[in-house]
């Protein structure tokens, strides 16, 4: 009796170590300090916890360290920590995790990228329909094409919903990835992915922009 009394406990402190481990890389939107202008990840109303966490462990290598997660409702504490677990298993970095902060409880969508448009940020839409080629989008937002840096923030909504007409309305640019397929929709996490990327690619032709 004694040593299953231990062994709970000590499997009871073995998970609140591991809850702090998680939710140490999880930021309430109030505590997010916007005193540079950090290259932004959006994501709106995602709710499926391994497009997430692919999008927090990918994007990071890429400069965007903070994701910030919109839903109408507060996500709960499981979902938030099989957002971080699966980011950690995923890049096999059980001791250590990747530099990122998922941050959550944000304004509505529309609200918040009308604040960044505000603190000087161009915000590209992922978008099926009615947008550039991402990459002409995406270098007239951060102004590659005139040989110049804006801050720059990326958006999209969940695969089946979309972004809200709202929010469509809240961006600078709107851009699509061009596909054999052009009626097919990409993974949120893929289409993320790869607008992150390209914007990297892009910055990394212009020296003296700092890819933070």
């Amino acid at each position: 009796m004694l040593r299953s009394l231990v062994r709970r406990t000590v499997l009871a402190g073995a998970r609140e170590t591991q809850a702090e481990f998680y939710f140490k890389y999880v930021m309430p939107f109030s505590d997010l300090q916007l005193r540079t202008t950090p290259p932004l990840i959006i994501l709106d109303s995602v709710r499926h916890a391994g497009n997430v966490a692919s999008v927090l462990r990918n994007c990071s290598l890429f400069g965007f360290k903070l994701v910030v997660l919109s839903l109408p409702e507060a996500p709960s504490k499981t979902f938030l920590r099989n957002c971080i677990r699966h980011t950690c298993v995923k890049a096999h970095a059980d001791a250590e995790a990747p530099s990122f902060h998922l941050v959550i409880d944000s304004p509505p969508v529309p609200e918040l990228l009308a604040d960044l448009r505000g603190r000087g940020y161009q915000v590209v839409g992922l978008h099926p329909v009615g947008g550039e080629a991402l990459w002409t989008a995406l270098g007239a937002a951060s102004g590659y094409q005139n040989q110049g840096s804006r801050p720059l923030a990326i958006v999209a909504g969940a695969e089946r919903e979309g972004l809200s007409p709202a929010a469509v309305a809240s961006c600078t640019h709107l851009a699509s990835i061009p596909a054999v397929e052009p009626s097919g929709v990409f993974n949120v996490s893929i289409a993320v992915e790869v607008a992150c990327y390209e914007a990297f690619r892009q910055a990394s032709f212009m020296p003296f922009v700092e890819v933070r």
